[in-house]
Protein backbone atom coordinates (compact mmCIF):
# COMPACT_ATOMS: atom_id res chain seq x y z
CA UNK A 1 0.00 0.00 0.00
CA UNK A 2 0.64 3.59 -0.36
CA UNK A 3 0.39 5.34 3.04
CA UNK A 4 0.15 9.13 2.95
CA UNK A 5 3.71 9.27 4.56
CA UNK A 6 6.05 7.53 2.31
CA UNK A 7 6.46 4.68 0.30
CA UNK A 8 5.85 1.24 1.84
CA UNK A 9 5.38 -1.46 -0.53
CA UNK A 10 4.23 -5.18 0.05
CA UNK A 11 5.94 -7.86 -2.62
CA UNK A 12 2.22 -9.09 -3.81
CA UNK A 13 2.52 -5.16 -5.39
CA UNK A 14 5.61 -5.93 -7.06
CA UNK A 15 5.11 -4.40 -10.58
CA UNK A 16 7.61 -1.78 -12.16
CA UNK A 17 8.29 1.99 -10.33
CA UNK A 18 10.93 3.32 -11.54
CA UNK A 19 10.40 4.71 -15.33
CA UNK A 20 13.43 6.79 -15.62
CA UNK A 21 14.06 9.36 -18.25
CA UNK A 22 15.04 12.79 -19.44
CA UNK A 23 11.27 13.94 -18.36
CA UNK A 24 10.09 14.02 -14.50
CA UNK A 25 6.78 11.80 -15.04
CA UNK A 26 4.30 10.36 -12.36
CA UNK A 27 3.35 6.76 -12.09
CA UNK A 28 0.33 6.04 -10.51
CA UNK A 29 -0.01 3.23 -7.85
CA UNK A 30 -1.99 0.07 -9.09
CA UNK A 31 -4.10 -0.46 -6.44
CA UNK A 32 -4.54 3.21 -5.48
CA UNK A 33 -4.95 5.36 -8.64
CA UNK A 34 -5.25 8.65 -6.54
CA UNK A 35 -1.81 8.21 -5.47
CA UNK A 36 1.44 9.22 -7.82
CA UNK A 37 5.11 9.69 -7.15
CA UNK A 38 7.90 11.48 -8.49
CA UNK A 39 9.88 8.95 -11.34
CA UNK A 40 12.64 10.52 -10.27
CA UNK A 41 12.34 10.76 -6.50
CA UNK A 42 11.21 6.60 -6.64
CA UNK A 43 14.65 5.96 -9.16
CA UNK A 44 16.68 7.81 -6.62
CA UNK A 45 15.34 5.77 -3.94
CA UNK A 46 15.66 2.49 -5.90
CA UNK A 47 19.27 3.04 -7.26
CA UNK A 48 22.23 2.26 -5.79
CA UNK A 49 24.26 5.19 -4.93
CA UNK A 50 21.53 7.69 -6.02
CA UNK A 51 22.06 6.86 -9.85
CA UNK A 52 18.49 7.28 -11.95
CA UNK A 53 18.39 3.66 -13.29
CA UNK A 54 15.89 1.29 -14.18
CA UNK A 55 14.76 -1.34 -12.01
CA UNK A 56 12.07 -3.99 -11.69
CA UNK A 57 10.40 -3.59 -7.75
CA UNK A 58 12.00 -6.78 -6.42
CA UNK A 59 15.49 -4.78 -6.40
CA UNK A 60 13.30 -1.62 -5.64
CA UNK A 61 12.06 -2.91 -2.47
CA UNK A 62 15.06 -5.20 -1.45
CA UNK A 63 16.71 -1.15 -1.63
CA UNK A 64 14.22 0.31 0.17
CA UNK A 65 13.69 -2.21 2.93
CA UNK A 66 17.49 -1.59 3.33
CA UNK A 67 17.03 2.16 3.85
CA UNK A 68 14.74 2.36 6.03
CA UNK A 69 14.84 5.69 7.57
CA UNK A 70 13.88 7.00 3.47
CA UNK A 71 10.33 8.40 3.46
CA UNK A 72 9.30 9.64 -0.43
CA UNK A 73 6.83 12.65 0.71
CA UNK A 74 3.98 11.79 -1.66
CA UNK A 75 1.99 15.04 -0.91
CA UNK A 76 4.13 18.17 -1.46
CA UNK A 77 3.42 20.71 -2.62
CA UNK A 78 4.85 20.18 -6.04
CA UNK A 79 3.33 16.18 -6.15
CA UNK A 80 -0.59 18.33 -5.31
CA UNK A 81 0.22 20.52 -8.16
CA UNK A 82 0.75 17.71 -10.41
CA UNK A 83 -2.35 16.03 -9.19
CA UNK A 84 -4.19 18.61 -10.15
CA UNK A 85 -2.96 19.16 -13.64
CA UNK A 86 -3.51 15.89 -14.33
CA UNK A 87 -7.24 15.61 -13.27
CA UNK A 88 -7.35 19.15 -14.95
CA UNK A 89 -6.19 17.29 -18.29
CA UNK A 90 -8.40 14.34 -17.48
CA UNK A 91 -11.46 16.49 -17.50
CA UNK A 92 -10.89 18.25 -20.91
CA UNK A 93 -10.18 14.80 -22.55
CA UNK A 94 -13.46 13.67 -20.74
CA UNK A 95 -15.18 17.02 -22.26
CA UNK A 96 -14.23 16.37 -25.39
CA UNK A 97 -14.88 12.56 -25.34
CA UNK A 98 -18.61 13.40 -24.38
CA UNK A 99 -18.96 15.55 -27.41
CA UNK A 100 -17.42 12.89 -29.78
CA UNK A 101 -19.59 10.63 -32.14
CA UNK A 102 -20.23 7.56 -29.67
CA UNK A 103 -18.30 4.47 -30.65
CA UNK A 104 -17.98 1.38 -29.07
CA UNK A 105 -15.16 -0.44 -28.78
CA UNK A 106 -15.95 -2.81 -30.99
CA UNK A 107 -14.82 0.30 -33.42
CA UNK A 108 -11.40 -0.92 -32.47
CA UNK A 109 -9.31 -3.03 -35.11
CA UNK A 110 -6.55 -5.10 -35.10
CA UNK A 111 -4.79 -2.55 -37.27
CA UNK A 112 -5.70 0.25 -34.55
CA UNK A 113 -4.06 -1.61 -31.88
CA UNK A 114 -0.43 -1.95 -33.13
CA UNK A 115 1.10 0.77 -30.94
CA UNK A 116 -0.71 -0.96 -27.55
CA UNK A 117 2.44 -3.07 -25.90
CA UNK A 118 1.14 -5.68 -23.68
CA UNK A 119 3.23 -6.84 -19.90
CA UNK A 120 0.78 -9.80 -18.97
CA UNK A 121 2.98 -10.41 -16.29
CA UNK A 122 2.80 -6.86 -14.58
CA UNK A 123 -1.02 -6.32 -15.89
CA UNK A 124 0.29 -3.48 -18.28
CA UNK A 125 -0.47 -1.63 -21.50
CA UNK A 126 1.21 0.75 -22.61
CA UNK A 127 0.32 3.34 -25.55
CA UNK A 128 3.54 3.86 -27.83
CA UNK A 129 3.58 7.37 -29.13
CA UNK A 130 6.39 8.14 -31.53
CA UNK A 131 8.17 11.33 -30.61
CA UNK A 132 7.13 11.20 -27.31
CA UNK A 133 10.43 9.10 -25.69
CA UNK A 134 8.91 6.16 -27.38
CA UNK A 135 12.24 4.12 -27.37
CA UNK A 136 13.68 4.46 -24.15
CA UNK A 137 9.76 3.24 -23.25
CA UNK A 138 9.70 0.19 -25.44
CA UNK A 139 13.04 -0.54 -23.69
CA UNK A 140 11.94 -0.31 -20.59
CA UNK A 141 8.94 -2.77 -21.53
CA UNK A 142 10.91 -4.77 -23.17
CA UNK A 143 13.10 -5.50 -19.81
CA UNK A 144 10.14 -5.92 -18.05
CA UNK A 145 9.26 -9.02 -19.84
CA UNK A 146 12.38 -10.30 -19.27
CA UNK A 147 11.15 -9.88 -15.43
CA UNK A 148 15.53 -9.72 -14.90
CA UNK A 149 17.08 -6.39 -13.32
CA UNK A 150 19.11 -4.82 -16.00
CA UNK A 151 21.59 -1.34 -15.76
CA UNK A 152 21.17 0.04 -18.61
CA UNK A 153 18.39 -0.04 -21.03
CA UNK A 154 20.63 2.09 -23.67
CA UNK A 155 22.71 -1.18 -23.97
CA UNK A 156 19.12 -2.63 -26.00
CA UNK A 157 20.17 -1.76 -29.62
CA UNK A 158 18.16 -2.41 -32.90
CA UNK A 159 14.25 -2.08 -33.89
CA UNK A 160 12.81 -3.42 -30.61
CA UNK A 161 8.95 -3.17 -31.47
CA UNK A 162 8.94 -6.61 -33.16
CA UNK A 163 10.62 -8.00 -30.09
CA UNK A 164 7.40 -6.75 -28.13
CA UNK A 165 3.77 -8.52 -27.98
CA UNK A 166 0.96 -6.48 -29.56
CA UNK A 167 -2.53 -5.89 -28.46
CA UNK A 168 -3.21 -6.68 -31.83
CA UNK A 169 -1.72 -10.21 -31.94
CA UNK A 170 -3.84 -11.74 -29.38
CA UNK A 171 -8.05 -12.45 -29.79
CA UNK A 172 -10.95 -10.44 -29.77
CA UNK A 173 -12.01 -11.82 -26.67
CA UNK A 174 -8.19 -11.35 -24.67
CA UNK A 175 -8.18 -7.81 -25.82
CA UNK A 176 -11.73 -6.73 -24.04
CA UNK A 177 -10.06 -8.83 -21.05
CA UNK A 178 -6.96 -7.08 -21.22
CA UNK A 179 -8.32 -3.79 -21.62
CA UNK A 180 -10.46 -4.41 -18.94
CA UNK A 181 -8.60 -5.42 -16.19
CA UNK A 182 -4.61 -4.16 -17.14
CA UNK A 183 -3.55 -0.92 -16.59
CA UNK A 184 -3.75 1.18 -19.57
CA UNK A 185 -1.00 4.13 -19.54
CA UNK A 186 0.32 6.46 -22.20
CA UNK A 187 2.67 9.61 -22.38
CA UNK A 188 1.76 12.39 -25.07
CA UNK A 189 4.02 15.42 -25.27
CA UNK A 190 2.96 19.43 -26.94
CA UNK A 191 1.80 18.46 -30.62
CA UNK A 192 3.56 21.54 -31.78
CA UNK A 193 7.17 20.73 -30.01
CA UNK A 194 6.33 16.66 -31.25
CA UNK A 195 6.03 18.49 -34.87
CA UNK A 196 9.81 19.88 -35.05
CA UNK A 197 11.20 16.43 -33.35
CA UNK A 198 9.53 14.46 -36.09
CA UNK A 199 11.14 17.20 -38.64
CA UNK A 200 14.31 17.19 -37.18
CA UNK A 201 15.03 13.52 -37.28
CA UNK A 202 13.48 12.41 -40.49
CA UNK A 203 14.26 15.47 -43.03
CA UNK A 204 16.41 17.41 -41.28
CA UNK A 205 19.14 15.11 -41.35
CA UNK A 206 20.27 12.02 -43.53
CA UNK A 207 17.72 9.98 -43.25
CA UNK A 208 17.25 8.01 -46.53
CA UNK A 209 14.39 5.49 -46.22
CA UNK A 210 11.78 8.95 -45.23
CA UNK A 211 13.39 10.84 -47.90
CA UNK A 212 12.17 7.91 -50.41
CA UNK A 213 8.51 7.37 -49.06
CA UNK A 214 7.53 11.01 -47.75
CA UNK A 215 10.56 13.21 -48.68
CA UNK A 216 10.82 13.09 -52.20
CA UNK A 217 6.68 13.50 -52.72
CA UNK A 218 7.29 16.69 -50.48
CA UNK A 219 9.64 18.51 -52.50
CA UNK A 220 8.06 17.43 -55.71
CA UNK A 221 4.86 19.13 -54.38
CA UNK A 222 5.74 21.86 -52.15
CA UNK A 223 9.66 22.11 -52.90
CA UNK A 224 9.54 23.23 -56.51
CA UNK A 225 11.26 20.62 -57.09
CA UNK A 226 11.45 19.09 -60.48
CA UNK A 227 14.60 16.86 -61.35
CA UNK A 228 14.32 15.20 -57.96
CA UNK A 229 18.04 14.01 -56.43
CA UNK A 230 17.69 9.80 -56.09
CA UNK A 231 18.87 10.09 -52.26
CA UNK A 232 19.45 12.45 -49.38
CA UNK A 233 22.87 12.75 -49.71
CA UNK A 234 22.71 14.10 -53.38
CA UNK A 235 20.00 16.47 -52.23
CA UNK A 236 22.20 17.96 -49.29
CA UNK A 237 25.12 18.28 -51.59
CA UNK A 238 23.10 20.02 -54.09
CA UNK A 239 21.50 22.66 -51.35
CA UNK A 240 18.51 21.12 -51.31
CA UNK A 241 16.38 20.80 -48.48
CA UNK A 242 12.91 19.97 -47.21
CA UNK A 243 12.16 22.90 -44.86
CA UNK A 244 9.62 22.84 -42.03
CA UNK A 245 7.71 25.35 -44.11
CA UNK A 246 7.70 21.96 -46.76
CA UNK A 247 6.57 19.70 -44.33
CA UNK A 248 3.78 22.09 -42.61
CA UNK A 249 2.61 22.74 -46.14
CA UNK A 250 2.66 18.57 -46.56
CA UNK A 251 0.68 18.12 -43.21
CA UNK A 252 -2.14 20.65 -43.77
CA UNK A 253 -3.04 19.88 -47.58
CA UNK A 254 -6.16 18.08 -46.90
CA UNK A 255 -4.70 15.94 -50.28
CA UNK A 256 -1.72 13.89 -48.26
CA UNK A 257 -4.43 11.86 -46.31
CA UNK A 258 -6.67 11.07 -49.52
CA UNK A 259 -3.19 9.39 -50.88
CA UNK A 260 -2.13 7.81 -47.79
CA UNK A 261 -2.61 8.07 -44.30
CA UNK A 262 -0.46 10.01 -41.98
CA UNK A 263 2.97 8.17 -40.91
CA UNK A 264 2.60 7.39 -37.43
CA UNK A 265 5.62 9.86 -36.11
CA UNK A 266 3.30 12.88 -37.06
CA UNK A 267 -0.02 10.83 -36.65
CA UNK A 268 -2.22 12.71 -34.08
CA UNK A 269 -1.80 11.36 -30.58
CA UNK A 270 -5.65 10.62 -30.05
CA UNK A 271 -5.64 8.54 -33.11
CA UNK A 272 -2.56 6.19 -32.18
CA UNK A 273 -4.15 5.92 -28.83
CA UNK A 274 -8.07 6.36 -29.13
CA UNK A 275 -8.56 7.58 -25.50
CA UNK A 276 -11.99 7.99 -25.74
CA UNK A 277 -12.56 4.23 -26.80
CA UNK A 278 -9.73 3.03 -24.02
CA UNK A 279 -9.99 4.40 -20.42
Amino acid sequence: MLPYYGWDISQQLRGIVCFCGHVCVTVHAFTFPIFSVYTNDLCMACSPGGRPLCYDLNICYSNLVTAKNYSIPLFSTAAKKMLQVQEERKQVMRDFCENEKKLHLEYLRSSMLQNFIVDDAHGLIYCSIPKVASSNLKRLMFILGKGEPFDDPRQITGYIHNKLPLLSMFSRTEIKAKLKHYTKFMFVRDPFVRLISAYRDKFGRQNEPFYKTHGQNILRLYGNVTRLPRTMDQAFALGIHITFYNFIQYLVDPLTEKRVPFEPHWRQMHRLCHPCLIQ
